[in-house]
């Protein structure tokens, strides 16, 4: 496995994440984030995903939600968002409320979406 730890390492890693995300849009695939904290926007942040990539965060905090990702712009919406924007693909930011994240979204959504996480990417 790549040293992450390494900054070398560490760059390589967040190329191919962007990488990731850019070939799905590519590939038509809508994709938001879940999680408005300062996971998700320190990871929209450092690799620069503005809104043509990810153009939504959900967030059920209600005191986040019509509020933007600073830096990058997402639109915050609450997850009954997702009925209508139907993404392709949920970019689960918090590894702590993973589980979660992915049962309330199956619950509003269905089995129709992936989930992934930045480590995946």
């Amino acid at each position: 496995p790549e040293d992450i730890g390494s900054e070398c390492g560490l760059q390589s890693k967040l190329k191919r994440s962007k990488a990731s995300i850019m070939q799905m849009k590519l590939e038509g695939k809508k994709i938001v984030g879940w999680g408005a904290a300062c996971n998700g926007a320190s990871f929209l942040n450092l690799l620069e995903i503005n809104t043509s990539l990810i153009e939504y965060v959900v967030d059920s905090d209600v005191r986040k939600q019509n509020k933007y990702i600073p830096g990058t712009a997402q639109l915050i919406v609450p997850p009954n968002y997702l009925l209508e924007y139907r993404p392709d693909v949920i970019l689960v930011f918090s590894q702590f409320h993973k589980s979660d994240i992915i049962k309330t979204a199956k619950s509003i959504v269905g089995c129709q979406v992936a989930f992934v996480t930045p480590e995946d990417l």
